[in-house]
């Protein structure tokens, strides 16, 4: 029995890590895109409420977040991750 799991391990191991690797980088992807949801929502009422300063801290909070999102969403980069 030791034996076949010891053969069948890293091979479950190679096929298994990269998946939860990717797993991972999407759920980052959109725990991002809702907080930029979140925050244009909080933007949109502060707007409304004619707070211009905590409108525009909000919208710069919106543009630093999707330039991180454009990064881990970049060709290289998703190649890479598919090249686990």
């Amino acid at each position: 029995m030791s034996i076949v799991l010891a053969l069948f391990a890293p091979i479950v191991w190679a096929y298994s890590v990269p998946g939860l690797i990717k797993l991972r980088h999407m759920r980052r992807q959109l725990r991002l895109l809702d907080r930029c949801r979140e925050l244009f929502i909080l933007a949109e009422q502060s707007m409304l409420h004619g707070d211009r300063a905590t409108t525009s801290k909000m919208l710069a909070r919106i543009s630093n977040i999707e330039a991180r999102w454009r990064i881990g969403n970049h060709v290289a980069y998703r190649t890479a991750l598919a090249g686990c």
